[in-house]
């Protein structure tokens, strides 16, 4: 004699089979989901635990700041951190300030002809691109590159 469950089971036994089926792929999903991801965190937090001397940290703040809050050239900046009338920091946190500072060099540039620009405007002259390219290579330190392309890009409204 068949109980209730019996004729329930036999009649929906495709679709439990279908249900363990399911639920065994799922939870091989996530196995292996964990361990990509576990693997991964570990490889990136190697990469972010990377000791850096806190001198040198200190060094690359101000180089960051140099660089990106007042769009200072890259050689105007390694001259701030390492002159006797600068900061006055040894060689090695200098060099590695420099090598690890973010900024678009090109943009800062094209922030200083803007301001040159501007500034000389307020005197009632005009600064040719022969002086702005002086005053970008010789005085703000840019590379030629970067001053010509600020050159190009400057507004001269």
């Amino acid at each position: 004699m068949r109980t209730k469950f019996d004729r329930f089971f036999k009649k929906n036994m495709k679709i439990l089979i279908l249900f363990i089926i399911f639920i065994a792929l799922v939870s091989a999903y996530v196995i292996h989901t964990n361990t990509v991801s576990t693997t991964s965190s570990k490889q990136s937090s190697s990469h972010q635990t990377k000791y850096i001397p806190p001198k040198y940290r200190d060094t690359l703040n101000k180089a960051n700041y140099y660089a990106n809050t007042l769009n200072l050239s890259k050689k105007r900046i390694n001259n701030i951190l390492s002159s006797k009338f600068g900061d006055h920091l040894p060689a090695d946190q200098v060099n590695y300030a420099i090598n690890n500072v973010k900024a678009n060099w090109y943009k800062n540039a094209l922030i200083k002809a803007n301001s040159l620009i501007k500034d000389i405007s307020k005197s009632n002259t005009n600064l040719s691109d022969n002086e702005l390219k002086h005053d970008l290579t010789s005085i703000a330190m840019f590379t030629e590159k970067e001053s010509d392309y600020a050159i190009k890009h400057v507004n001269r409204r």
